[in-house]
Formats: structure tokens, C-alpha cells, sequence
């Protein structure tokens, strides 16, 4: 059976889909580690506080209301926590923006420990043992700070963001994990949408990794940046996941088995291109319409029409499907009229139309 490393992100405190999904892997395969993007939901009994009120809990009331808003499982850590559950393989993990981070803290501090949970650190580089093979992996959580917004515990730190870039820079990896995406283009129905931050480009773009894998955005996606193949993982929620194999592939996977549809997505910030494209393509097609409706008025200045092509050669048109074939002769025949050129050069020029298209 192939070992095999499942890859998820965003699953908001929903433990059980994280079980259901290794059960599932797990008999098609050896699951030999779960790497988890974020968005984890760490929470316990104090998280929330005073569930009606929201407060008295480590969490703000902003998190809490969107805890309840969303229908997010709080209570389903905490039996990691009393030890009444338990990983069933090594269980490495970055913080999202939707954790409790103090708990979450307590954890990468060394403050709490429990078995299989290992929080990634931005200072150390991580391995497995997959298919007889070392694979190398870091990773590095949170999001970027916002303008007016900084000091908020789901933002990482210049510190932070500093360790991350040197461990990246001395050690190469095949797997890094992140939450913040990079600065990314992508297109929703028929609209282009631009998310994540170049400062994550920089790090992916200076660093030697070979796969990087992001959550918060809760859709599938794929690109290159470099030698960088770039993974939007799905929502883990409602049970979509990535399967990292033995020969360094990925396969995108959902818990019913439900087609996965990639999107549309490229590195960096195009909207400007995109809408000066889109803003030509425009002009072109009110251009092609406005010359249509002159040589319609032209055409019918023309004294030769289809029932003087009908008189002169022993065709019949009937409808409008017909007229529609012979439209590009028309468009010819007015040319030849405004060229000035004699009704025997315009006879000589439709016969010879007529005969190449199948007409007589």
C-alpha cells in the first residue's frame, strides 16, 4: 500500500471531517502524517466565555459572533485536550487567522503538550519518512497585517516573518504550508479578483520549495511560480483535501468523492491588464458593429440585391438561413459597386462565387 501525507486546511474547528478524511485515505493507503494549513480551530471551554453574551472568553466578540454565524464546532478540541481523543499519526499544523491564540500558544510555547499535535515553528524545518524517502517540510501561518490593523494576533509579526525567510533561505523543502496566499489573480464566473500579498510572493520566489500549499480562501487552484507548483486547497469543511504521494505528486480529493474544478488562477496582480484587455475587446466589438450597420446602409443602396442575383443566374433563396450564405458575396459585390466597376466585372466576380460555393 503507498504512504501517502494528507494535506487540508480551513476546517474551523470540525474535527470528525478531519477523522472521516483519514479513515477514508487511510484504506486505500498508509497515512503516514496530516499536514494542516491553518484555520484549525483551536478552541476550548474558555474560548468563547459566556455563549449568549460572548464574553468573558479568550476571543473577541467579533470572532465569537462569526463562530456562531458560520455554525463552527467549539467543544470538539477540547477532548484532544483532556486526552479522551487522540491523532492517529503525526498532526503538523499552522495557525490561521480564526484560532484561539492564546491556547494556540500555549502549544508552541511548550506550555501544553499532546501526542501527535505539533504546532510548525518558523525557525525549524520539519521531516517525514514517505515511501523510504526524507520529505522536508516548513511552514508558516497567520496573515499579513493590514493597514491600520497591525498587532492583531492573526497578523505575523516583521520578526516572525524575518525567521521564516532565513529558514527558508538555509534549508530547501519539497512542502511549504501557509495561510496567507501569495499575491494571485484568479477568476470568479466571469469576473477577475485579485487576493493574498507579494510579501509571500518574495518569500516563495527567494526560497528553493519544491510544492507550497495555502488555505483561507476556501477554493482550488494551481500555478507555477518558478519551479514552485503553488496549491490553493480547498474547504476543508466540507470535506475537500489534497493527497501528497510517494512520488512527489498531488491529487486534489474531496470526502464524496465530488469533481474537483480548479480555478482559473495566475501569480501576481493582473486586473489592470486584464481590464485593458477586456476594455479593447469592447471597443473592437462596438467597432465590428458600427461597420456591420454601414455596410448594411450601404448594401442597401446597391442596385443588385437577391432578386436581381436570382434573375441573372437560376438559383432560388427561400429563407433566411440562405440569405445568410450569401452575405460574404454581397459584402463583395459592394465593394466592386463603390470601386466603380462595370455590372459585367460584378456578373463575372458572382458567377465565379456561385460555382466555388456550391451555388449552380
Amino acid at each position: 500500500m503507498e504512504d501517502k501525507i494528507l494535506i487540508l486546511g480551513d476546517t474551523h474547528g470540525n474535527f470528525e471531517i478531519i477523522k472521516e478524511i483519514f479513515r477514508k485515505e487511510d484504506t486505500t493507503g498508509k497515512v503516514v502524517a496530516i499536514l494542516h494549513a491553518g484555520d484549525l480551530g483551536v478552541y476550548d471551554n474558555f474560548s468563547l466565555g459566556t455563549f449568549d453574551e460572548f464574553v468573558g472568553g479568550r476571543l473577541s466578540q467579533r470572532e465569537a459572533r462569526l463562530i456562531v454565524k458560520h455554525e463552527n464546532p467549539v467543544d470538539e478540541f477540547q477532548a484532544y485536550i483532556d486526552g479522551d481523543k487522540e491523532f492517529p499519526v503525526p498532526f503538523f499544523c499552522i495557525p490561521g487567522n480564526h484560532e484561539d491564540f492564546e491556547l494556540y500558544q500555549e502549544f508552541t510555547n511548550g506550555k501544553r503538550e499532546m501526542k501527535n499535535f505539533i504546532p510548525i515553528l518558523p525557525d525549524k524545518v520539519y521531516s517525514i519518512e514517505l515511501g523510504g524517502k526524507e520529505i522536508r517540510f516548513a511552514g508558516f501561518g497567520k496573515i499579513t497585517p493590514h493597514p491600520g490593523k497591525t498587532g492583531l494576533a492573526q497578523h505575523f509579526t516583521k520578526n516572525e516573518y524575518g525567521t521564516i525567510w532565513n529558514t527558508l533561505k538555509e534549508n530547501p523543502v519539497d512542502i511549504f504550508l501557509l495561510h496567507e496566499p501569495l499575491l494571485t489573480t484568479a477568476k470568479r464566473k466571469e469576473n477577475y479578483f485579485v487576493f493574498g500579498n507579494s510579501v509571500i510572493t518574495d518569500l516563495v520566489e527567494n526560497s528553493k520549495i519544491d510544492s507550497v500549499f495555502i488555505g483561507h480562501m476556501h477554493f482550488e487552484y494551481l500555478y507555477n511560480v518558478k519551479d514552485t507548483k503553488v496549491h490553493g486547497l480547498g474547504y476543508g469543511v466540507v470535506g475537500k483535501y489534497c493527497i501528497y504521494h510517494s512520488d512527489h505528486s498531488v491529487t486534489f480529493h474531496s470526502l464524496e468523492d465530488k469533481e474537483i474544478v480548479l480555478k482559473e488562477a495566475m501569480p501576481g496582480s493582473h486586473l489592470q491588464r486584464i481590464r485593458q484587455e477586456e476594455q479593447r475587446r469592447l471597443e473592437l466589438k462596438k467597432a465590428e458593429a458600427k461597420e456591420a450597420k454601414r455596410i448594411k446602409r450601404e448594401m442597401g443602396r446597391l442596385p443588385y440585391d437577391l432578386h436581381w442575383l436570382q434573375e441573372k443566374f437560376p438559383i432560388k433563396i427561400e429563407t433566411k438561413e440562405e440569405k445568410k450564405d450569401f452575405k460574404q458575396l454581397f459584402l463583395k459585390i459592394c465593394e466592386l459597386y463603390y470601386a466603380k466597376k462595370p455590372e459585367e466585372d460584378i456578373l463575372v466576380y458572382a458567377k465565379d462565387w456561385l460555382e466555388q460555393n456550391g451555388k449552380l
